[in-house]
């Protein structure tokens, strides 16, 4: 059955890649690489103490095996990777955009270009 713990597990998966460069398996034929998913699941992260625990969590909540282990999108909004700490300095960054892209939305509807009024870099 397709519904979002499929697109939850993509998400897992599309992170891992962002992180290493490439998806688990890649070395490997689509077919072989499927049935060790299947089989074995999804490889850890190569250097896995590169990375926050948090983050970790998150990428290892989105590849449980067993979809309905797995959180659903409203569960993964609040995982405490995704929300913003108060120590963020990127956070109060982020909130105007936010906003200016609720606004140009609400005034013109599904479709719409965000425009920022000034250069700011969001990494």
């Amino acid at each position: 059955k397709y519904d979002q713990k499929v697109d939850v597990w993509s998400l897992g998966i599309l992170t891992m890649e962002c992180c290493e460069g490439t998806p688990p398996y890649i070395d490997l034929p689509e077919l072989k690489a499927l049935f060790m998913i299947s089989n074995k699941g999804v490889p850890d992260l190569k250097r896995p103490e590169k990375w926050s625990p948090g983050f970790r969590g998150f990428i290892n909540a989105c590849l449980k095996k067993k979809p309905s282990s797995r959180p659903t999108v409203a569960q993964l909004l609040q995982h405490h990777w995704i929300l913003p700490q108060s120590s963020d300095a990127n956070t109060n960054r982020l909130i105007p955009v936010i906003e200016a892209a609720k606004n140009e939305r609400d005034t013109f509807g599904k479709k719409f270009k965000l425009v920022l009024k000034d250069n700011h870099d969001l990494y």
